[in-house]
């Protein structure tokens, strides 16, 4: 009764039924145990509740749960920078290449050396749910995020041949993100 309610939560949250043990499957199978002693006590008439309640109830909250696990900030190096290649990848048509105009929904430009990811796209995206500051440091250990050239900052201001405005950006090696 615990494997076929802890698979009915692993659909309702999308994994699929041979996802590998880990803290999403020992939760799992914690509110699982807990549906199933609501079904019995329900079915013995100690529970006022009609068959399936408990088990509704607790598949919404593993979906509530899950959900909320899934949206934790990193907090390794590796963490944050799998969250980071994961939104370059689904964002690589955002990016320009050197000197072209900025498309408005652009995230920053790429060339064939480094990555120029936006502040404003950086701070929303990649870092969001964390400090800023936070998530520099943990790309910086991963060695994704290059120091910008100024003393105490990891911002580069771009050169004119990228952005004749000069902006000021977050350089993400390309081959270490690409190759990773």
């Amino acid at each position: 009764m615990i494997t076929r309610l802890r698979t009915l939560m692993l659909a309702a949250t999308g994994l699929p039924p041979s996802a590998k043990e880990g803290p999403v499957l020992r939760v799992l199978n914690r509110l699982a145990l807990i549906a199933a002693a609501g079904e019995i006590g329900s079915r013995l008439g100690i529970l006022p509740w009609r068959k399936g309640t408990a088990t509704s109830a607790l598949v919404e909250i593993a979906v509530i749960w899950h959900r909320a696990y899934a949206a934790r900030p990193p907090s390794t190096a590796e963490a944050m920078a799998e969250r980071l290649t994961g939104y370059l990848r689904r964002n690589r048509h955002r990016l320009c290449p050197p000197g072209a105009e900025p498309d408005p929904d652009a995230i920053g430009w790429c060339d064939a050396r480094w990555i120029y990811l936006g502040i404003e796209a950086f701070r929303t995206e990649v870092a969001s749910g964390m400090p800023a500051g936070l998530a520099v440091k943990l790309l910086g250990d991963a060695g994704l995020l290059i120091p910008g050239g100024e003393q105490r900052s990891f911002q580069y201001r771009l050169p004119r041949c990228v952005d004749p405005d000069r902006a000021r950006v977050y350089r993400l090696d390309r081959q270490r993100i690409e190759g990773g």
